[in-house]
């Protein structure tokens, strides 16, 4: 006998798991270099380049300052119903768009855009996803209390 397919709702949450974190980079990403555009028109080739740069110099930057916790085995990430309220690109974007608005040169501020929109994400996340996960060790560490 076939086995039943999953329910389309238990799919449909195992994709937004999956997604959480990849979509809110793209968010981020995207959203940072539409605020370097709207500030200083569409780049040319250097300031694309410049925006890129930025976003893997801000990449490397953070692997190397995490180095320390590479040699650790590393955890799963947190499932559940918490981690899809990754808001954390709203907080990237609005940092960006200070950040864009106190720099005057084309360049220069995609550099930052990419930097601040790929590091800010990286890092935000980061502490985001291990909110979500000492809420549920501490969720399950808490003493039942009596009704």
């Amino acid at each position: 006998m076939v086995g039943q397919p999953p329910p389309f709702g238990a799919m449909l949450v195992r994709t937004l798991l999956t997604l959480a974190i990849p979509q809110g980079y793209t968010l981020s990403i995207s959203g940072s270099f539409a605020v370097a555009v709207h500030r200083y028109g569409f780049p040319n080739d250097e300031e694309a380049f410049a925006f890129v740069g930025g976003a893997v110099i801000a990449f490397v930057v953070v692997a190397i300052a995490s180095a320390r916790s590479h040699a650790r085995p590393l955890p799963d990430l947190p499932g559940g119903f918490r981690m899809l309220f990754n808001v954390v690109p709203l907080v990237v974007v609005g940092g960006v768009v200070l950040l864009v608005s106190a720099i005057g040169s084309p360049a220069l501020g995609f550099s930052a855009a990419g930097f601040a929109g790929a590091a800010g994400y990286v890092v935000l996340i980061g502490g985001f996803v291990w909110i979500v996960a000492a809420s549920r060790v501490i969720r399950e560490e808490a003493p039942e209390t009596a009704n």
